[in-house]
Parts: structure tokens; sequence; C-alpha cells
């Protein structure tokens, strides 16, 4: 169980990843949720860029989990809250552009 915390990061950045393909490709914004979804002009272009930031999204998790497998859990948690808050301000200029 020593390598949990990167299994676990690694697996939650493969399903991001595997949902930003899924909507990027498919353009579909049925896919968005709906709370978030009702705030666009242009549905396809929306799907894309929302796409882009949830595979941004994906980064920290993947980042953190090869720190982790070093055991250096504690830099890999401050680096996984500082690339989060990070995404999330890249995810907010991606979207408002849509």
């Amino acid at each position: 169980m020593e390598y949990a915390y990167s299994i676990l990061m690694f697996a939650m950045a493969a399903g991001l990843l595997l949902y930003a393909a899924g909507l990027g490709a498919m353009k579909n914004h049925k896919l968005i949720p709906r709370w978030r979804a009702a705030k666009m002009n242009d549905p396809k272009r929306y799907a894309v860029q929302f796409a882009k930031g949830i595979a941004v999204m994906a980064a920290p998790f993947a980042v953190s989990g090869m720190i982790g497998l070093f055991q250096w859990y504690m830099p890999a948690v401050i680096v996984f809250i500082g690339g989060f808050i990070g995404a999330m301000v890249v995810i907010v200029k991606l979207v408002d552009g849509a």
C-alpha cells in the first residue's frame, strides 16, 4: 500500500483525461454538467474549451502522483494543491473566451 497515493492520483488523472478526450472528440455540450452548460453562447466551441480545461485539470493529479512514487508525500500534496489552484485559473481563462 505504499503506492496507494500514486495509484489514486494516476487513476483520477486517467479518468479526467478520458472524459476530456470524449468531450473534445464528440463536441457534445450535453456531456457538460447542466448547471454550467446553461451559460454558453456557442455549444460546440464551449465543449472543446471545457475539454481543454478538464485536460489541464488532470495535470496536477499526474504530477502529484509522480512525486508520490518517490514517497515524498508532503511535496506531492503541496504540488497538487498549487497545481489545482493554477489549473482553476487557467480553466477560467479558457472557458471565458467561449
